[in-house]
C-alpha cells in the first residue's frame, strides 16, 4: 500500500463477530488532524481556512467536510469481513494504523449505531482473560467433580463419605479449638499440643488429667496424650484412679477410660476392673458403662480379675439379656468371654427359648449362639433340640421370632437332628397361612434369599 494514499479496510475481532474498521491516514493529514475525541470517539480532522469538499489533492491541507460525508468522498464497495485480509503492519512513521469506534461503522452510505465495544488493544484484553480464566476454571472443575462424584455414588456410599469427611474435620478442628479454650495452670494447650509427643512435656499434664477428662474438649487432649505418651501412658491413666465409676457415667470422661483400656496393658488396666467390682450390674445397664465393659472384654479377656467381674454380672443374666444396654455386654461375653461364661448364657437362653426368641434383644443373642464359633457344639445342639418345627412355625409369624426361625431352618444341622425333609417340602402345607400373615410373608421372603457364607 502506498503511504500517500488513504485506504479503508476491516478485520474480524476474536471476541466478537462485529467487524472493526480501520483507516490508514497519510502522515501529512495526520499532523493536521484534531486529536481523538474520548476513548470511544473517532477522528474528525479539519483544516482552518479550507472550503468545499475535500479531495485527494487537498488531503495534505486537512478536511473541512463533516464525517457524515466521508462515504461520499471515499466510495467503498461493501465487503464482507471474511473477504478482507488484515493488512501487513506498516512502520509508524510512514502510515500509522488508526481504528474507528466499533459503534460508528459506515454501512451502505450511512453510519449505523452499533453496540459499544471497547477499543482497547485485543492483546491486553486477551491477557486479562487468560490470567483470570485458570482460577475460575479450576473452581468450576472442582465443583463439577464433587457434584459428579456424589451423583455417581449410591446413597449409602455418599453417607459414608460425608461421615468420613465430617469425622476428619471434627478431629482437626477439635485439636485446634480445645487448645484455645482450655488452659493448664495458665499454660495454653496450643503451646503444649505440638510437644505432646515428647515425654518431658507430658509432665505438664500431671495433676490435671481428671479435670481435663470432664471437659468436652479437654478429654480429647487426654486421649491424644494416652496415644502418644508411650511409657508415660500408665502414669497419665493412673490419675483416673478413684474416679473410675464417676468417669464411666460421665458423657465425656467415659471416652478417656475407653482410650486408657485400649492403650494400657492387661495388667495396667487392673485398677479399672477393681473399681467396677461390686457395681458390675449397674455399670452394664448404664448407657456409657456398657461401652467400658465391652472394651474390657475385648482387650483384657485374659485378666483373672475380669473373670470374677463377669461372674458377678451373670448372677442376673436373664434380666441382662433383655436390657437395652446390658445385652451388648452379654454379646461381648459370647464373643470374647470364657467358655464357662458362654455356657451359662446359652443355658439360660435355651431354658425359655420361645419367650426369649420373641424379644427384641434376646432374639439377636440366640442367633449369636447359633452362629458364633466361640459357642460349643453342645450348646448349639441343645438350642436345636429346644426348637422343633411347630415352635419354629409359631415364631415365623412373630416380629422378632421370624429371625430365629430363619437361622434355624437355614442350618443343615437342624434337619439332621430332626430327620426333616428339605425346607420347600417341609413348609409347603403351611405356605398359604404364612403368606396371609404379615410377618409370615416376610419370613418366606427371607428364606428365599440365598445364604451367604
Amino acid at each position: 500500500m502506498v503511504p500517500s494514499q488513504m485506504s479503508w479496510g476491516c478485520e474480524q475481532e476474536e471476541s466478537t463477530p462485529m467487524p472493526v474498521m480501520w483507516y490508514v491516514l497519510p502522515a501529512e493529514a495526520q499532523m493536521s488532524a484534531y486529536p481523538v475525541q474520548g476513548s470511544m470517539g473517532f477522528y474528525s480532522p479539519t483544516a482552518p481556512g479550507t472550503q468545499g469538499p475535500v479531495t485527494q489533492g487537498s488531503m495534505t491541507q486537512g478536511w473541512q467536510a463533516p464525517m457524515q460525508q466521508l462515504p461520499q468522498m471515499l466510495p467503498l464497495q461493501p465487503v464482507q469481513a471474511a473477504q478482507v485480509q488484515s493488512p501487513s503492519p506498516m512502520p509508524m512513521h510512514s502510515a500509522p494504523q488508526m481504528a474507528f469506534s466499533a459503534s460508528e461503522v459506515p454501512m451502505d452510505g450511512q453510519y449505523v449505531r452499533m453496540p459499544e465495544q471497547c477499543c482497547v488493544p485485543r492483546v491486553s484484553a486477551s491477557a486479562a482473560e487468560v490470567s483470570t480464566a485458570p482460577s475460575e476454571a479450576s473452581c468450576d472443575e472442582a465443583d463439577d467433580l464433587t457434584a459428579t462424584t456424589m451423583k455417581s455414588m449410591s446413597a449409602s456410599a455418599a453417607r459414608r463419605l460425608r461421615r468420613k469427611r465430617a469425622a476428619e474435620r471434627k478431629a482437626r478442628a477439635g485439636a485446634e479449638d480445645l487448645a484455645q479454650h482450655v488452659d493448664v495452670s495458665g499454660l495454653s494447650l496450643r503451646e503444649l499440643r505440638p510437644q505432646l509427643e515428647q515425654a518431658s512435656e507430658l509432665d505438664q499434664l500431671r495433676g490435671h488429667v481428671w479435670a481435663l477428662s470432664q471437659d468436652k474438649k479437654g478429654c480429647r487432649v487426654v486421649q491424644k496424650a494416652l496415644e502418644v505418651a508411650g511409657r508415660e501412658t500408665a502414669a497419665i491413666a493412673g490419675e483416673l484412679s478413684g474416679h473410675v465409676l464417676d468417669a464411666i457415667k460421665h458423657p465425656e470422661a467415659n471416652y478417656v477410660v475407653q482410650k486408657a483400656i485400649t492403650q494400657l496393658s492387661v495388667g495396667g488396666s487392673s485398677f479399672i476392673v477393681e473399681e467396677i467390682q461390686g457395681s458390675a450390674v449397674a455399670v452394664a445397664k448404664n448407657r456409657m458403662g456398657c461401652r467400658i465393659f465391652c472394651r474390657l472384654l475385648e482387650f483384657c479377656s485374659t485378666n483373672p480379675k475380669l473373670g470374677h467381674l463377669v461372674d458377678e454380672l451373670l448372677m442376673d443374666v436373664s434380666d441382662l439379656c433383655c436390657h437395652a444396654f446390658a445385652h451388648h455386654v452379654i454379646q461381648s461375653i459370647l464373643e470374647h468371654g470364657e467358655e464357662r461364661h458362654i455356657h451359662i448364657i446359652a443355658q439360660t437362653l435355651t431354658a425359655d427359648v420361645v419367650r426369649f426368641a420373641q424379644h427384641k434383644n434376646t432374639s439377636y443373642l440366640i442367633e449369636k449362639v447359633m452362629t458364633l464359633c466361640s459357642c460349643t457344639e453342645q450348646d448349639q445342639g441343645a438350642m436345636i433340640l429346644a426348637l422343633n418345627f411347630q415352635r419354629l412355625l409359631f415364631l415365623a409369624k412373630t416380629q422378632y421370632g421370624r429371625h430365629v426361625a430363619k437361622t434355624m431352618l437355614k442350618d443343615p444341622r437342624w434337619y439332621a437332628v430332626w430327620a426333616a425333609e428339605e425346607f420347600e417340602r417341609l413348609i409347603f402345607p403351611f405356605r398359604a397361612g404364612l403368606e396371609a400373615d404379615r410377618f409370615g410373608s416376610l419370613f418366606l421372603k427371607d428364606m428365599a434369599q440365598p445364604t451367604h457364607d
